[in-house]
């Protein structure tokens, strides 16, 4: 059998369906999330739905921990059976430890070509640049085309959304630049972002309806438009999810790739009740 040119191997915070993962031939690493005094692997025992109907039973915040080396060697030797050259694509290394045991399994293998990327962001956002990779191989693109095209993605990909509170990721330390929040809001919904590698925030708006509001209006200043490459995700808000979805056809005639979940890792750290849209600057 010939090896095909190239395999992605990514991590259980890109938030990709299932369904994406399987047909683009994705290779995903768990990471750990633990609830009270449970352990659950993401992706194999805890779906999202599972997720978040254990949320409002916890006693404590749940936290989260990277996959081991040893998970990413046994994914790189499984690439390896199917591809010449692997590239690893991960989380921010400012948001989780993943990305140094990949490049610790990495070390591991030197006669393998496995280049791993920090995606400077996680969750939609890091799906997406996913998919822009998954298609240039799949369109046969050789790797060094590849690599430019991930370079440009993880350069124009920008993700936008609030969280019902910032409780979660305060006490899971992945409050980044936003921190100036705490204890300021006053009733007002946080407009957040990703700002290299760290989360970060933009505004603060009066309830969901003026965050949803505030960001239409961003992206008619962005150009958004019926080719724009978009995705959503969310904690547990299909209602206002699809409102949103709505007037984003309506806006700007473009449809999410994917609508869908915030995955039991990155849902860890933002809590339910969030509502993040991601897309790729022109």
């Amino acid at each position: 059998m010939s090896l095909k040119k190239v395999k992605i191997v990514s991590d259980s915070t890109c938030d990709l369906p299932d369904e994406v993962i399987e047909a683009l031939g994705i290779i995903v690493v768990p990471l750990k999330v633990y609830m009270d005094d449970e352990t659950f692997t993401a992706g194999i025992d805890l779906t999202p739905e599972e997720f978040y109907d254990k949320m409002p039973k916890l006693k404590d915040t749940p936290s989260t921990n990277p996959p081991s080396p040893a998970l990413f060697f046994e994914a790189y030797e499984d690439a390896a059976d199917e591809a010449e050259t692997i590239i690893s694509i991960h989380i921010s290394r400012l948001m989780s430890l993943t990305i140094e045991s990949a490049k610790q399994a990495r070390s591991m293998l030197p006669h393998m070509d496995i280049r791993v990327y920090d995606s400077l962001t996680t969750g939609a956002s890091l799906g997406l640049i996913i998919l822009k990779a998954a298609w240039a191989v799949n369109e046969g693109k050789n790797i060094d085309e590849v690599c430019a095209i991930i370079d440009e993605a993880i350069e124009k990909v920008v993700v936008l959304g609030f969280p019902s509170t910032l409780r979660y990721l305060v006490r899971g330390g992945r409050i980044g630049r936003a921190r100036g929040l705490v204890g300021q809001l006053l009733g007002r919904v946080p407009i957040l972002t990703v700002t290299e590698g760290e989360t970060d925030s933009l505004a603060t708006v009066p309830g969901r309806e003026g965050a949803m509001d505030w960001i239409i209006e961003q992206m008619k200043v962005e150009g958004l438009d019926a080719t724009s490459l978009v995705a959503l995700t969310h904690g547990d808000m299909p209602d206002v999810t699809n409102q949103f979805k709505i007037r984003l056809e309506e806006t700007f005639g473009c449809k999410p790739q994917y609508t869908g979940l915030v995955g039991p890792v990155v849902g860890a750290h933002l809590g339910p009740g969030s509502l993040f849209f991601t897309y790729m600057k022109k």
